[in-house]
């Protein structure tokens, strides 16, 4: 082997030559211009008296993922509905949502099994503690790094009861009561 070549794939860009003129002896190559929140591939192909070789492509390589930019909810009778807004995250695998109960108590993980960045949070806490609730989430690669949590969270009070019905006389409008007189931060 005369030189090898060896090229990255950033995210789902096209590749970039990193060094065409490696030696033939050449066994490593240090890449240090990686950033978080990023998915990473590197291929390798030697020149020889022959030719050059076809690229040995490596597997995908994740760095820690960005936090969320936002988290937001709302609560209706013993459910809490809570998302985060993660349009800034590259690549994630899993979401950890965590809850606590006033702003001084331990943060307690819900959930770390769903790749959606929406959860159900069905409590057994009563309306009372609804202005003491607090969310927060972060984001998981598959390399298992976990990013950041986003800023929490805090539950307000519930949204009123609102009713929903079709009428079978009005073709295509589905009804929505909402008793007035009242802040609604939220429609989903």
């Amino acid at each position: 082997i005369t030189k090898n070549t060896i090229q990255v794939q950033v995210d789902n860009e096209d590749w970039t030559t990193l060094s065409s003129s490696l030696g033939g002896s050449v066994t490593s190559y240090t890449y240090t211009a990686g950033s978080a929140n990023h998915r990473y591939c590197f291929r390798v192909s030697s020149t020889s008296a022959a030719g050059t070789s076809d690229y040995g492509t490596s597997e995908y390589i994740y760095t820690t993922p960005a936090a969320p930019s936002a988290v937001t909810g709302f609560r209706i009778i013993d459910t809490c509905y809570v998302s985060a807004t993660a349009t800034n995250i590259e690549w994630p695998d899993t979401y950890r949502w965590q809850r606590r109960i006033n702003n001084d108590s331990p943060w307690v993980t819900i959930t770390e099994d769903t790749t959606l960045s929406i959860i159900d949070d069905i409590t057994s806490l009563s309306l009372m503690d609804e202005d003491r609730i607090y969310y927060r989430c972060c984001a998981i690669a598959p390399s298992g790094l976990a990013g950041s949590y986003s800023s929490s969270f805090k539950m307000t009070s519930a949204l009123p009861r609102i009713y929903v019905w079709y009428d079978s006389t009005i073709p295509d409008k589905i009804m929505v009561n909402i008793p007035s007189g009242n802040d609604i931060k939220n429609v989903y």
